[in-house]
């Protein structure tokens, strides 16, 4: 007797998504055990036509138990359950992207040109990018070094961070030097314009403003990024992406897709 499998565990910040395989012959149920944010165990029947089941209230990289029910025949009188199989919940999810919006603080980059927007750093896709606006008198702000600040949605312990180069283009306009910085505190936000200012000054004004550093990475040579971020026991719902400077080292600025990770 083999237990129903699981495909995938989809996680999001308030609930998990379980995807199961087809129920086997003779299989009249299954047994789905899991372990809540409080460390107990929960236990939830899943009948045989059910393809999904949405758990609330997960703890994450928490514990998962599968234990499925069978008949030997349609008339037979014992059921008999198998050993059960054990599986963890993911230990970070996939920030929603629908609940991020720009904040578009002062001194924060545009909507870029050449038919760009933020809207396109957050839609899932990476076949449409942003692009910096390109004068450098009356588009400073876009230009290395920029600010993009952006509301989460809800406050995250960001665990990753992904930032997709422009497809089959200018990859050397993405990031060499970046940081990633998070606040709680959106009244005290506005920061100096860092083009006005050097960059220790725009960091010591940004943390009297409540800003803390996240990240702070420098010599990347890769269009796409995908980085890992220390842990820590803090969430943040308003994070602000920093470019310093690029690959190539040009000041115009390119690429499709923001994506954070919270653990």
């Amino acid at each position: 007797m083999v237990n129903r499998g699981i495909n995938d565990i989809i996680a999001s910040s308030n609930t998990a998504t379980v995807e199961w395989s087809e129920a086997a012959l003779n299989m009249i149920g299954t047994e789905l055990l899991y372990e809540d944010q409080s460390g107990t165990l929960q236990s939830v029947n899943v009948p045989n036509d059910q393809n999904t089941t949405i758990i609330e209230g997960y703890k994450l990289g928490g514990e998962v138990q599968i234990k499925s029910v069978f008949k030997p025949t349609a008339l037979a009188i014992e059921e008999f359950v198998a050993e059960p199989s054990e599986r963890t919940f993911p230990t970070e999810y996939l920030v929603d992207k629908s609940f991020i919006t720009a904040l578009r603080l002062p001194y924060d980059a545009s909507d870029g040109c050449y038919g760009s927007s933020y809207a396109r750093l957050t839609d899932g896709e990476t076949n449409e990018f942003w692009h910096s606006c390109e004068d450098e008198q009356e588009n400073a702000e876009d230009l290395y070094p920029w600010v993009m600040s952006f509301d989460l949605g809800e406050a995250a312990n960001i665990s990753k961070f992904r930032l997709d180069e422009r497809e089959g283009c200018c990859g050397d306009r993405s990031p060499a030097a970046y940081q990633i910085w998070g606040t709680n505190d959106i009244n005290n936000a506005e920061t100096v314009d860092i083009d006005a200012v050097s960059l220790d000054e725009w960091e010591r004004d940004a943390r009297e403003k409540g800003w803390v550093k996240l990240l702070d990475v420098s010599g990347n040579s890769q269009p796409t990024i995908e980085v890992e971020l220390l842990e820590t026991n803090k969430s943040y719902k308003y994070v602000r992406i920093v470019g310093i400077s690029s690959i190539g080292g040009g000041l115009a600025a390119n690429f499709n897709e923001l994506t954070f990770w919270s653990r």
